[in-house]
């Protein structure tokens, strides 16, 4: 069995990670909610862009030249938004985020249960 000064030792430092535990998983958990509203958010401005490129392009048949090259432009904005949705994932690393702030929770409890049942 563990002497006094080694068990207060063992409890300090399961306390203090204990503590790590929490704030490393709240962490994840707000870095999750971030790529999640700028999944949302971008995928909201592809669409209402799109939408926007696609009424434009219906005017555009009795509109000037001008308006065909600003929904031209626009519509490469569009693609350009697109891709960057596709290839950056933001989905992904929400999902990645909250599975770590689940397991540093999970981690922060089994010390808390460890520290209980060794004190």
């Amino acid at each position: 069995m563990l002497s006094n000064d080694a068990l207060a030792r063992v409890t300090l430092q399961g306390q203090e990670l204990e503590e790590d535990f929490y704030y490393t998983s709240k962490s994840h958990y707000q870095a999750a909610a971030r790529y999640e509203q700028l999944n949302f958010w971008l995928g909201i401005t592809i669409a209402v862009v799109s939408a926007y490129i696609s009424a434009i392009a219906q005017i555009n048949i009795l509109a000037a030249k001008a308006a065909a090259e600003f929904s031209s432009a626009v519509s490469v904005l569009v693609a350009i938004l697109a891709s960057i949705l596709a290839f950056s994932k933001f989905g992904d690393l929400a999902a990645k985020h909250r599975e770590s702030g689940l397991k540093f929770g999970q981690m922060r409890d089994r010390i808390r249960s460890f520290i209980l049942h060794e004190t």
